[in-house]
């Protein structure tokens, strides 16, 4: 990755690597701090939450997605309020972490109408339907 930026920095126009840097660095910084949230949450379950979650793996990418879709409306809008061509790259870089995570949710199929929970999983408001078969 390394290589990569440091080509395309020699052979971008000088104007428009404040861009690119956004861009990258932009990127980088995105994934990074949400990944950093995800093992922030992981420990906090570990010290007081209890209990399961399960979701369908398209609901995972469509919550992803809307992480990313606030934090690019919010880039965009700082970029709007500054001309910095670096923050510009930024945003690009928000948006274009969004539009991914879109593209991977429509490549996994929409939550069939069967697809149940687990028999073993306790479900709030249904114990008198389980007791009942």
């Amino acid at each position: 990755m390394t290589v990569i930026v440091t080509v395309a920095l020699v052979w971008v126009p000088q104007n428009l690597r404040p861009l690119l840097l956004g861009y990258v660095w932009g990127l980088y910084l995105i994934v990074d701090t949400t990944h950093l949230g995800n093992l922030l949450g992981y420990r906090a379950g570990r010290h007081g939450l209890h209990g399961k979650i399960y979701l369908h793996q398209r609901t995972g990418y469509l919550m992803q997605m809307g992480r990313y879709f606030a934090l690019s409306l919010f880039l965009i809008l700082l970029a709007a309020c500054s001309a910095s061509l670096f923050v510009v790259g930024v945003a690009v870089g928000g948006v274009s972490s969004a539009v991914r995570q879109l593209v991977w949710m429509r490549k996994i199929p929409a939550i069939d109408e069967p697809d149940v929970l687990p028999s073993s999983v306790h479900v709030i408001g249904q114990e008198t339907d389980r007791a009942e078969k």
